[in-house]
Order: C-alpha cells, then sequence, then structure tokens
C-alpha cells in the first residue's frame, strides 16, 4: 500500500492532504512546548548518524537539562533504543504527529514528515542531510516518486547544514525553501577530529575476529533504484572473498540495502560511523556521498563503478567523473585497487570545507535553545 501512495499522483494527494488536514486539527488540542526536540534518522530506520551527534552534543550539556529529547523509530529498534536508555516512539505511528506537534524543533537528516511537507506554527526544522551528493538527488531524479518529488519542492527547513562550497550550489536547488544554509560541516563527522580510544578499537577487533597483522577495507556501496544483477552492480562474493583473502573486510551497506556477512567479512551496518571510519585504512565505494566523508581521514578512497554506464543513464550524475578527487575504477581489477590504495585523496576542500566543530556544537546549541531563531526573527 506504501508503494501504491507513493508512486501515484493521485493517491500521493489524497494521502498529503489527508495527513496535513489531520495534523492541522490535532494541533488546535496539543500545545507546544518550547523545551522539546525531536530526532529522526533515515526516516526511523537507524538511531545514528548526525541527529545521534546532535542528540549526544544536547544530551551531555547540562544547559539543556529541562530538556525532553525523544526519539521517532522503526519497532526493529525498540531493544536497542531502550539499552541505550532512549525515549522513543514508533515512526509513522499515531504518536509520530503527536510528538511533531508538540515539539517545537526537529532533528532530521532525511524526511520527519513521511514525506508530507508541513510544519506547525513556532516549529524549527533542523536538518543534516546524509552527505555530500555526487549522484543527483532531488525533484530532477529520473526514477523518483511523485510524493518524494513532491516533498523535495516543498518541504521548508529552517536549517540546513552543508559540507562546503559544492553543497551550496547544490542543496539550493535541491531544498529551494530552506531558510537558512548553516556552512559548519555534518555534525556526525565532529568526532572524525578525535582520537578514538584504544580499547575501543581493541574490543572492535575482537568483536568481529580481525587479524591485527591485516589492513582494513571498509565496502560502502550505495543504493541501485533500478533493475540490475547483483554483480553487475555491487562487487560479487567473489571479488569480496579475494579482497578479504588480503585484507580485514567490513561491509556498510545502505540502508535500503543489506549484505550478508560470511566467514570472511563482516556486514558492520549497525556499527557506529566514525567507529568504522577510525578503524578502516581504505575505504571502496561507487557513488556514495560517503566517499567524502571518508576524505577528511586523508585515507585512500576508491570507487569501484562496474555499472557506471547503467547508473548515469538511470539516476545521473552532478558533475562529470573527471572532477571526482577519488581515482574511478569501471570493473575490478585487484591490482589497481591496491594500488590506488597507496594515493591520499586530491582537492578535496570544495566538498569538505566547511567542517569546524568548534563553531558547529556552538551554533547547534545556540539554535535549538532558540537563541539563534529569535536573533534571526527580529
Amino acid at each position: 500500500m506504501k508503494s501504491k501512495i507513493k508512486n501515484s499522483v493521485f493517491l500521493s494527494f489524497i494521502y498529503i492532504h489527508l495527513i496535513t488536514v489531520f495534523t492541522k486539527l490535532m494541533s488546535l488540542f496539543v500545545k507546544q512546548d518550547g523545551k522539546l526536540i525531536v530526532f529522526a534518522s533515515f526516516s526511523g530506520r537507524q538511531i545514528s548518524d548526525s541527529p545521534l551527534a546532535i542528540y549526544n552534543i544536547i544530551r551531555n550539556d547540562p544547559s539543556f537539562k529541562d530538556y525532553r529529547l525523544v526519539w521517532l523509530i522503526s519497532r526493529s529498534l525498540n531493544k536497542n533504543a531502550d539499552q541505550l536508555g532512549i525515549v522513543h516512539a514508533r515512526f509513522g505511528g499515531l504518536k509520530h504527529w503527536y510528538w511533531l506537534i508538540k515539539a517545537k524543533y526537529w532533528v532530521s537528516n532525511s524526511s520527519i514528515d513521511r514525506f508530507v511537507p508541513i510544519k506547525f506554527k513556532n516549529t524549527v526544522y533542523f536538518n543534516t542531510w546524509h552527505g555530500t551528493p555526487w549522484k543527483i538527488i532531488g525533484p530532477e531524479e529520473k526514477n523518483i516518486s511523485p510524493l518524494v518529488r513532491n516533498w523535495y519542492k516543498k518541504v521548508c527547513f529552517d536549517y540546513l547544514t552543508l559540507n562546503g562550497e559544492y553543497d551550496c550550489s547544490v542543496f539550493k536547488n535541491v531544498f529551494p525553501n530552506t531558510k537558512d544554509y548553516l556552512k559548519i560541516g555534518l555534525p556526525r563527522n565532529y568526532l572524525l577530529k578525535k582520537t578514538v580510544k584504544s580499547t575501543e578499537i581493541k574490543s572492535f577487533f575482537e568483536k568481529y575476529n580481525l587479524d591485527n597483522n591485516k589492513k582494513t577495507v571498509l565496502y560502502a556501496p550505495t543504493f541501485r533504484d533500478y533493475s540490475v544483477a547483483n554483480d553487475l552492480a555491487y562487487l560479487s562474493k567473489k571479488e569480496l572473498e579475494l579482497i578479504a583473502d588480503k585484507y580485514n573486510l567490513l561491509i556498510r551497506s545502505h540502508y535500503n540495502d543489506s549484505f550478508k556477512s560470511s566467514k570472511k567479512f563482516h556486514n558492520v551496518s549497525a556499527e557506529n560511523i566514525n567507529i568504522l571510519f577510525h578503524i578502516a585504512d581504505f575505504m571502496i565505494s561507487d557513488y556514495s556521498s560517503i566517499m567524502f566523508d571518508f576524505a577528511i581521514t586523508n585515507k585512500p578512497v576508491i570507487s569501484i563503478a562496474k555499472d557506471f554506464d547503467l547508473y548515469s543513464r538511470n539516476r545521473g550524475f552532478f558533475f562529470d567523473e573527471k572532477k571526482m578527487p577519488f581515482p574511478i575504477l569501471k570493473k575490478f581489477e585487484f591490482n589497481a585497487i591496491q594500488k590506488q590504495f597507496s594515493i591520499a585523496p586530491k582537492n578535496v576542500e570544495n566538498f569538505i570545507g566547511f567542517l569546524n566543530p568548534k563553531l558547529g556544537v556552538k551554533k547547534i546549541k545556540s539554535i535549538l535553545s532558540g537563541k539563534s531563531f529569535k536573533k534571526r526573527s527580529n
């Protein structure tokens, strides 16, 4: 049913208007709480990424001790949230809308509003998005559903974080109704400037039985929104095992995808991305924005794009492959991959030049305490 609604212009129209009317009526009976912040990551699929980084910034600050922090998550995350001591409600349930109406602040890295571009009086919508895109995103996507296309065109963020000058040029077209673009980098990357405890690394190696004498490769491909055989898009099991024979191989899949672990490699998609970045010596991806984040570590990044022509036709790119600051291999060649592992990324400042943890934390606290918003409204 969800798929039918998303892909039908008529059903999308009905869905948007029903939710809009329902929430507007509900808002007449729910008083907004100026000290309530609601979080969601990847539309409730995870407790992660920049929303989690912001949650930890706020939770650990005594000046926010009177604030209530609520996560909107899928049912499958309930146990994990309980273990972390997180207050939560089901993403998409009735309480989802109650908390959105009740909260003054929304923090998300995608759609917290179920692709219904609504906001309530005095709501502050803080969005971090989830990466610097090479692939086309937004209303210009070729295979996008009517519901999502409408959301891109009409959603109104009060604040959207940016990684670099390139982000500025892209997101002003992707989210044209955004009120304020923050040049502070992605909050999830602030911890990359900090050292990870040796005990955490040791614990990770023991958990996955990794070899201390091997270098570690992180494979992080993106999602395909068109039909293609897995081995023609992603690295095949044989290719993965070839890498795993020489390196510790970790796989972080897109939240719309999944990879099964084997005796030779491990799916670590549920692990903290900052830990993965610190542990990995190299990254292999394809078209994912995660490449730009990993470049902050100044470690080698390679794009293996076996279905480049097909992806280009079906999804498209914001800029020519020749402008990519990372090498692109259009077929799997193990020797060529190993050769590229010795080369650090170059000329990435245009993509990640805004990263400023000190300024970013200060700005985030100012916004979520109401200070920045009051100043901007005057």
